[in-house]
């Protein structure tokens, strides 16, 4: 278990990637019915890029970017 803690740890000191959801996905702990799939880090931030052109503009100049609640819960961008 410490040994898994270290990997992990190192993981995530290393380039930002989202080890723990390519993990669930290969040991295929999603569930299709209730829509528990992995979405690729690079998929998200181009969704994102997509849905919000201009958000780092905005980071800049205010400081914050505010949205509306929407559907789209991703854990990356």
């Amino acid at each position: 278990m410490q040994e898994m803690f270290c990997l992990m740890v190192c993981a995530l000191e290393a380039k930002f990637h989202d080890f723990l959801g390519a993990i669930f996905m290969e040991l295929e702990l999603g569930d299709n019915f209730r829509g528990q799939y992995f979405t690729p880090y690079s998929v998200q931030c181009l969704m994102a890029r997509m849905l919000m052109p201009g958000v780092r503009d905005t980071i800049r100049r205010e400081g914050i970017a505010l949205r509306q609640r929407s559907g789209l819960r991703a854990a990356g961008c």
